[in-house]
């Protein structure tokens, strides 16, 4: 699920998601997307759709989810191994 949100986001779809697991992690809301609890909730955020820039939801899957800044992060994580730091 995660990363059909993620996808989403990359090709300029906001997205509307129940705020549990690890939508609050992925999804900014009212930046890209909407963070609902029940279905009245979600219905709403269909009509504040119009209100999202979708650039917006490319520039942050590409500022958080790049494969240069997941490369970086996991070689400074395995640094930190190979040193014995937490």
């Amino acid at each position: 699920m995660r990363l059909c949100v993620i996808e989403a986001m990359a090709c300029g779809t906001p997205v509307i998601a129940h705020g549990r697991g690890s939508m609050p992690e992925l999804i900014q809301d009212g930046m890209n997307g909407f963070l609902v609890h029940g279905l009245d909730e979600a219905v709403a955020a269909l009509g504040k759709l119009d209100t999202l820039e979708r650039k917006a939801c490319c520039a942050d899957v590409e500022a958080r989810f790049s494969s240069a800044r997941m490369v970086a992060e996991y070689a400074a994580a395995y640094d930190h191994i190979i040193r014995g730091e937490r």
